[in-house]
């Protein structure tokens, strides 16, 4: 598929804080009680790499696409024309540390898709980018 990419991103490593947090923790406590609990900390990191891996959020000049996958990748996309509404929530953690959810509803017959992207860095921007391809 040939387009212009206006925007390209995935989650931001903010919204993984908390898994970071319990890993290091884990880390310091596996020098002070047990070191197995150094390895327990693996996972915690992992699991955020791979979901930032896994998602990539494209803004082109006219469509929007969702693509999904390291191995398998699903690729969802829609027109700006399908696109009913729009959504940007941000919480404390993301006003605080700088992300936020977008939420995308799209129409067309039976296959109404929902978008959602997660942990975007400066959402406000890329949403005021959709909205204004939208009019």
């Amino acid at each position: 598929m040939a387009y212009n990419i206006i925007y390209r991103g995935s989650p931001s490593f903010r919204g993984y804080l908390v898994w970071f947090i319990v890993a290091f923790s884990l880390i310091a406590l596996g020098y002070v009680v047990h070191p197995l609990l150094i390895l327990l900390s693996l996972p915690f990191f992992m699991i955020p790499l791979i979901d930032k891996l896994r998602h990539t959020y494209i803004i082109a000049t006219n469509e929007i696409v969702q693509r999904t996958g390291i191995i398998r990748t699903v690729t969802q996309s829609a027109t700006f024309k399908h696109i009913t509404g729009l959504t940007v929530h941000q919480g404390i953690a993301g006003k605080i540390l700088g992300y936020a959810t977008i939420t995308i509803d799209t129409s067309g017959g039976a296959t109404n898709k929902e978008f959602s992207w997660k942990f975007v860095r400066k959402a406000h921007d890329i949403s005021m980018m959709i909205r204004k391809k939208i009019q």
